[in-house]
Formats: structure tokens, C-alpha cells, sequence
């Protein structure tokens, strides 16, 4: 990596250091009165400050064209920089403040993308009284959650997930589950904010991305001097879990600091039945420590992250009793990860260069039968023991805009190489590289937003053969899996475009997209046991990539107390990659092959946003996925339609309620080792209470969350346990009190 860094260093000497400020004040656009504690937000740079008493403020721009103006009751507004000092009038909403969104090229609004992006803060997540991260995203329209358990469960955007679902934390690819499609994403629900971006994005984050896109984003740093932070504490009454998350950040001068911690215990989880599911249990600990030097045009972002979750692996449905130590069978994922990004402004563009390095360590633990191991060992011992690291390099420029356009050029590379340890060998060690490079154009003007891009991306995979054992090990039902060598490659595109209509009362947004996966290391080369699933996967050397064509429709209005929409999807996939049950058994399991087909699938979200004057606001969502191969059979674990109501009552300005409903119908429409499932409602509620210590600005929140408040016996349709007839957890009361300084 010493020619990236050597580079780097030529271009930061190259150039001369300028200085850009600028100085303004925000004020209610009805009444004139001055606003405090807005915050002004640099997105390109990714800075902020606060107005003051004044609301008088000041920040460092370095050449970027805009700035964000955001405060709760306030229309959020994007101010072009055409002097050195600006005065912004606001207008007031009943809406929440519009969000801007990192995860796109330019860091636009929401409103100003092509395609169709998501968010979720803080409040949102934590007021699903969610575990883990991936069933906190269920509230998002389109998004649902394929589980094993409570303490195992990743992301499906429309119906797609596994690797074409690429997620970035710390503005690195998160390579958790790299290994299946059947791992969990091991993330916890402490996120300050997560972005779902639906529908390919090979684009900007490469290839996997055909289905989407998430991005959770980074810890945010302070610019004050004393010392800030939150604290947190939950507790979840149906597997007595207890989770800690704390955070903190102060600034020094150039520099700022931000870490945070968090732990997690989780038992066995109770049932509506009043019996416990055995071996759900799950318990984490992590921490994260984050610095950034900002010197005139140069700003250097250093980020370390380590995780480390143990998962119980369940093989029953109940049990009477409770447990809460991991037993086997369980997996246990370890996480290390480095970032550094550097941002330098010149007067050839911003340069953006993300380096990051990641050592993820997954292993599986089971039960062993000494008789037919060669050696002895401690039943301690992993039987599946699997390293991957991951190197890479993303350098960005984002060229000098001219009047209503701007430009991003760039290139993508990284290298990956799975090692074995364990005693078993499901998928071989192997090495993997990617290059990628692309182009992206955007204009503006009053009414219209076009977005054109391409981009080209390259794979070598490379493996090694492996001896796979048969079940009863003995020596003559050894085979080899042979070596892999081959590659991949693929030019994609993006064009796409945002139109303001009825005097900007309503939206239009299409957009055309391909998308590129190349096969993963299991769905090539696994030869064995899958124990999560309980099942006896093989792989096949000769799949080809997929690569799909999406097109989205999106149509937006939004009056001053009324907000709705809809978006459209169409995907067609070549090569769709998926697993085929056949009629062979192995170690008394059933043999699934992974075979390919064209597919297709379509469909959409309905969303309506009411908020009258007053108390009250209501919030309703409808989603449905259809999804087909090429002989007409529909493809495996789409999720099925699904409506969400919630509506939000504002006692008082320090307390709030909340009572939701989720609708979710039967899914007859299943693939070819699925099971029906049958259709269930969930009834929650909760409510929070705002304690302001007045002391430095300080609050107290306290919370109550029931979840599932009827005591509804259900299992969802993407649940991996359904054929064993393990449900959901029933009545779950969630208690949590955070303090915030």
C-alpha cells in the first residue's frame, strides 16, 4: 500500500493550503425572528457548526459550493455559497427536517436523488426496541430481515440479499458474511444513522451492490470543547437481555475525538407458549475509537472498530427451562477494522482517499465424534475456523463544478484472502481481487436533477483445492474439490433524472440502472455441512456472474400537512444464482445445489405521511415483492405484502406516544424447498418521557417499548426456522433510559 500513500503525499505538496470561511444568519422566514441552534452542515467536507443565541454563525467551507440548514419545525434547505456572508430565511414544517443524505455521490437531500434512498436515526432505531441492526430496519418500507434467531439476521432490500446487499460501515465495506448468504450481519442497534439505498448501485460502491446498498454511517465528532456524549441502558424482558451503549467526543484545537462502546447478553428467549427456545441466546461486546486533524484545505478521518458475538445456533423448537451461556452448536465472528480518510481540496477538485484494512475471523462449534478424527483435540475447538482480510483503496475526485453540473471520477480496489484454520473445510482459502473505475456526471437546474454514470469493474478469483471428508471419515470417501482461477468483468450504467412539478408540490424520479455480481467463494466451491441451516450445500465451479437492469418510478407530492408516495421497481436478472434441492442425502441431510436461471422481480412501496395540525401525526406504509425464475416458478424467501400504521401523539413537548400496527399477509408463492406461511398481525406500543437538566444543556430520556402487545404466536415467512416450527419471541417489554450531555 506504500505506492497509495506515496501518491497521496506528491499531490498534498503539489498544491498550496487555502482558507475559505464563511459567516451568516438564519432567521424564520414568516416572522423574521432570529433562529438559534440551527445546524450548518458542509456535506462535500463533512463538517458543522451550530447558530448561536444570535443566530449568527461561522464555518470553514474549503471551496464547497453549498451548505445544509436544518432545525426541527423547519424545512430543511440547501444554500448555494455566492458571498462570504449569507443571510437564510427558513420555513416553518410540520414535517421532520429533511435529512442529507452521505450516501449518494454528492451528499444531496433525499428529494435531489435518482434513486430511492432511505434513512433512519437514532430515535427511529431505537424506537423499534430492536437487537440487532437488521431487524431495526424492517421499518423501512421494502427492507424485511431473513433470521435464525433473534441474535442472527441480515438485511433483504425488495426481495434480494445476501452479498448482492453491500453494506459499508466506517466507509469500508463490511465483509461479515462474505463466507454464505446464510450469516447474519453481527452489527448492533446502537447506529447513529443508517442509509438503505433500494435497487442497484454498482456504481459508487461496486460489484455485489445489484439489490442495494447499506450504509450505516460513522460516529459523528463534536466541534465543542467540553466534553459530550450519550449513555444508554435497555433492558428486554422476554430474554432478559441487558445492553450498554455509550459514546463520547470532544474537540482540541484541529483535532476532535470521538469512541464509544457497547456490550450485549441475551438468554434463551420466551414464546407465547410460555416454553423458551433453547440455544437463542447471543451476547457481543465492541468499542470504536475515531479521530480527525482538519488543517485549512486538508482533513484526515482515522477510524478503528472491533466486535466480537457469540450466537447460539437453534436445533430445537422449546424447552422449558432457560439458559443463557453459549452452548454448541454456536458461531462466533470477530471483527477488526481500520480506516483512514483523507480529503484534500485543490484547485484541481476535492480528493477523497479511503484506505482501509478489515480482519474478519468466523468460527462454527459443534459437537465432535472423536472415532473419526485423525487427531485428538478439546472440544472447545472450532470445527470451522475461517480468516479473511480485506485491503482496500478508494481515491475520488470530485472535480470543480461549473455553474449547474458536477463531476466525480474515481477507482476502487481491494484484496481479499480467506485462510482455513478449523478442522473442517466448507469453502478453500482463496484470494480475490477487484478493480473498479467510474464516472459520474450530475445536473442541476430549478426543475430538473439528471444523473449519468458508468463504470467498469474487474475480478480475479482465485482458489485452492481442498480434500473434503464424507460423513463417517473414513479415507476412501475422501474427494477433492479442484482449484479455481478465473476472472470477471463488466462495464455498467446509471442514468437517471428528478423532475419538480405542480409549482414544486410533487416529484418525479426515474431512474435506469445495471447492476454485477460475480459468484462468491460458497455458492463456487462449497462442499459440505451448512450448519446454520442444516443442510449439505455444494457449489458449482462453473456459474457465470449476474448482472441486472432495474428501472425505478417514483412519484412524490406533498402539501403542508399531507405527504405521500409511491415507488416502482422492475429487475431483470441474468444468472440468477440460488440453491436447488435435490434428492440426494449427505451426513443425513438433505443435498442443495446452487444452480442459476434468469429472474425477475417487481413491485413496490406505498407510503402516506399525514400530519395535522396539532398533536397527532400518521405514518402508513404498504410494500410488496413478486419475484420469478424463467420457467415461471417463483424464487425462494421473498417476503410477502406487508402494511405498517403507526401513529405518533405529542403530549407534550418532553412527552410523546406511540401505538403501531403491522399487517403482514400469507406467502403462498415459494420456491422449491420452502414452506407456506401463513399471515399474522403485531400491535405495539410505547412512549417516551424528556427529562432537560439544564446543567451544559443535558437531558434524560426514559422509555417504554412493549412490543407485540397482544401475545400473537407467529412466524415470518423469512424466518430460516420456520420448518422446525420455532416462533417469535411473545410479549417483549422493552425498558430503556439514555442521558444525553
Amino acid at each position: 500500500m506504500h505506492i497509495f500513500y506515496r501518491g497521496l503525499l506528491l499531490t498534498l505538496f503539489a498544491h498550496s493550503f487555502g482558507y475559505s470561511q464563511h459567516t451568516g444568519q438564519v432567521s424564520d422566514a414568516e416572522t423574521g425572528a432570529i433562529i438559534a441552534d440551527a445546524k450548518i452542515y458542509v456535506p462535500l467536507l463533512d463538517v458543522y457548526t451550530f447558530t448561536d443565541d444570535n443566530g449568527m454563525f461561522s464555518i470553514e467551507t474549503q471551496g464547497a459550493k453549498s451548505i445544509v440548514v436544518s432545525i426541527l419545525g423547519y424545512e430543511t434547505q440547501e444554500v448555494i455559497l455566492e458571498t462570504k456572508h449569507i443571510l437564510i430565511s427558513l420555513h416553518p414544517s410540520i414535517f421532520e427536517m429533511e435529512e442529507v443524505v452521505v450516501s449518494t455521490p454528492f451528499s444531496n437531500l433525499r428529494n435531489q436523488n435518482t434513486i430511492t434512498v432511505s434513512t433512519l436515526n437514532t430515535e427511529s432505531i431505537q424506537e423499534h426496541g430492536a437487537a440487532v441492526l437488521a431487524d431495526a430496519l424492517q421499518r423501512i418500507p421494502g427492507v424485511s430481515t431473513l433470521s435464525t434467531g433473534q441474535g442472527i439476521a441480515k438485511p433483504v432490500i425488495r426481495g434480494l440479499s445476501g452479498n448482492r446487499v453491500v453494506t459499508y460501515v466506517n466507509n469500508l465495506r463490511y465483509e461479515n458474511y462474505q463466507f454464505s448468504n446464510d450469516h447474519g450481519l453481527d452489527l448492533g442497534a446502537s447506529a447513529s444513522a443508517v442509509e438503505v439505498i433500494k435497487g442497484p448501485f454498482s456504481l459508487l460502491y461496486g460489484a455485489d451492490a445489484i439489490g442495494g446498498v447499506i450504509f450505516v454511517s460513522p460516529l459523528t465528532f463534536t466541534n465543542k470543547k467540553q466534553l459530550t456524549g450519550a449513555v444508554q441502558q435497555r433492558y428486554f424482558s422476554q430474554s432478559l437481555g441487558n445492553e450498554t451503549n455509550a459514546n463520547f467526543s470532544v474537540a482540541m484545537g484541529k483535532w476532535q475525538f470521538a469512541t464509544s462502546g457497547a456490550f450485549a447478553h441475551h438468554a434463551d428467549y420466551k414464546t407465547t407458549e410460555e416454553a423458551f427456545v433453547p440455544n437463542s441466546r447471543f451476547k457481543s461486546k465492541g468499542t470504536g475509537v475515531n479521530t480527525r486533524f482538519t488543517n485549512g484545505n486538508y482533513q484526515a478521518t482515522f477510524r478503528f472498530a472491533y466486535n466480537d458475538k457469540e450466537a447460539g445456533i437453534i436445533e430445537d423448537a422449546a424447552v422449558s427451562r432457560r439458559y443463557a451461556s453459549i452452548d454448541v452448536p454456536y458461531q462466533a465472528t470477530q471483527l477488526n477494522q481500520y480506516s483512514l480518510r483523507q480529503k484534500l481540496n485543490t484547485t484541481l477538485g476535492l480528493w477523497d482517499l479511503t484506505t482501509g484494512l478489515t480482519i474478519n475471523k468466523r468460527s462454527e462449534f459443534e459437537h465432535h465424534d472423536e472415532a473419526f478424527m485423525d487427531t485428538a483435540h478439546e472440544e472447545d475447538e472450532a470445527a470451522l475456523d475461517m480468516h479473511n482480510e480485506l485491503i482496500s483503496f478508494d481515491l475520488r475526485n470530485t472535480l470543480p463544478s461549473s455553474g449547474s453540473w458536477q463531476q466525480i471520477v474515481g477507482m476502487q480496489w481491494n484484496k481479499q484472502q480467506n485462510t482455513n484454520y478449523g478442522e473442517e473445510t466448507i469453502i478453500p482459502n482463496a484470494t480475490k481481487k477487484d478493480l473498479g473505475l467510474f464516472w459520474l456526471h450530475v445536473i442541476k437546474n430549478e426543475n430538473f436533477n439528471w444523473q449519468l454514470g458508468l463504470r467498469y469493474d474487474n475480478r480475479w478469483l482465485k482458489t485452492d483445492s481442498f480434500i473434503v471428508h464424507a460423513h463417517d471419515y473414513t479415507l476412501q470417501n475422501e474427494e477433492e474439490v479442484t482449484s479455481i482461477n478465473r476472472s470477471f468483468d463488466r462495464f455498467n450504467g446509471s442514468i437517471g433524472l428528478t423532475h419538480a412539478i405542480f409549482s414544486q408540490q410533487a416529484q418525479l424520479r426515474l431512474n435506469l440502472s445495471t447492476g454485477f455480481r460475480a459468484p462468491n467463494l460458497a455458492e463456487l466451491t462449497s462442499h459440505g455441512v451448512h450448519h446454520g441451516t442444516q443442510r449439505f450445500e455444494v457449489g458449482n465451479a462453473g456459474l457465470h456472474a449476474e448482472h441486472n437492469l432495474q428501472f425505478d418510478f417514483g412519484l412524490s407530492m406533498k402539501s403542508k400537512y399531507l405527504n405521500l408516495g409511491i415507488d416502482g421497481f422492475f429487475n431483470n436478472i441474468k444468472n440468477y444464482i440460488y440453491l436447488d434441492p435435490t434428492d440426494e442425502q449427505e451426513a443425513n441431510l438433505q443435498v442443495f445445489e446452487y444452480v442459476q436461471s434468469d429472474a425477475t422481480l417487481w413491485g413496490g412501496e406505498l407510503y402516506v405521511h399525514y400530519h395535522p395540525q396539532g398533536q397527532f401525526h400518521f405514518e402508513s406504509s404498504l410494500e410488496y415483492v413478486r419475484a420469478k425464475r424463467q420457467n415461471g416458478s417463483s424464487l425462494p424467501l421473498i417476503p410477502p405484502l406487508a402494511f405498517h400504521q403507526e401513529i405518533h401523539w405529542a403530549i407534550q413537548p418532553e412527552l410523546a406516544t406511540f401505538i403501531s400496527v403491522d399487517l403482514v399477509d400469507k406467502q403462498d408463492n415459494i420456491g422449491a424447498f420452502e414452506t407456506k406461511s401463513t399471515g399474522y398481525g403485531l400491535l405495539n406500543i410505547g412512549g417516551h418521557f424528556d427529562i432537560p437538566i439544564h446543567h451544559g444543556g443535558s437531558s434524560l430520556q426514559l422509555q417504554l417499548l412493549v412490543r407485540n402487545l397482544t401475545n400473537t404466536t407467529y412466524i415470518p415467512h423469512l424466518s430460516r426456522l420456520k420448518t422446525i416450527g420455532v416462533s417469535q419471541p411473545g410479549r417483549n417489554i422493552v425498558l430503556s433510559g439514555s442521558w444525553r450531555f
